[in-house]
């Protein structure tokens, strides 16, 4: 059974995804990933692996956040091809 934790995500790209959460995720656990983006109306829903895990220590986080680096998968059934016109459209902007 899976968990839904709430995080804030503080750097996208074409291949992946670094959030803060308060809890660390080990190298290797595989996501699904709902990503709400303000600019564009509905989600992007994403397939990852969590490449790296370490503790926040800048103004913003507080002693307990973690930030974490996620390499995007590609997959059937998620909107990866979306995701990438989407970072490809915004190079344009």
């Amino acid at each position: 059974m899976g968990t839904t934790v709430s995080c804030k995500a503080i750097n996208l790209s074409v291949g992946g995804i670094q959030f803060r959460t308060e809890a660390a995720l080990p190298s290797g656990t595989l996501l699904d990933l709902w990503v709400d983006i303000r600019s564009r109306p509905g989600k992007f829903f994403l397939a990852g692996e969590v490449r790296w895990s370490r503790p926040s220590n800048d103004a913003e986080g507080d002693d307990h956040d973690w930030v974490i680096g996620v390499q995007l998968k590609s997959g059937a059934a998620t909107d990866i091809l979306d995701w990438r016109d989407y970072h490809a459209q915004a190079g344009v902007r």
